[in-house]
């Protein structure tokens, strides 16, 4: 799969809202890149705000924004990359 495959189907991801298969994909193709340490820091990102939610511990707007950040950095990555 080429470069360009693998941003086009992380993209497509990422609008069916499926963030945890776009982390991996970006994670697969970042390997053993000074910009993975990018795609690590915002799944942290990702998974603690999952937590949080699933513990009752953020608002719904909050989470909400934290979310659409994190959609916003994974895109950015995605241009830079291209």
């Amino acid at each position: 799969m080429t470069n360009q495959q693998y941003i086009q189907n992380i993209r497509h991801l990422i609008a069916k809202d499926d963030i945890t298969s776009a982390i991996a994909w970006l994670k697969e193709l970042l390997e053993h890149t000074p910009l993975l340490n990018e795609v690590l820091q915002q799944s942290g990102r990702f998974e603690n705000i999952l937590k949080q939610i699933r513990l009752g511990m953020v608002n719904p707007a909050e989470a909400t924004l934290t979310l659409n950040q994190i959609r916003a950095a994974l895109l950015d990555l995605l241009s830079e990359i291209e």
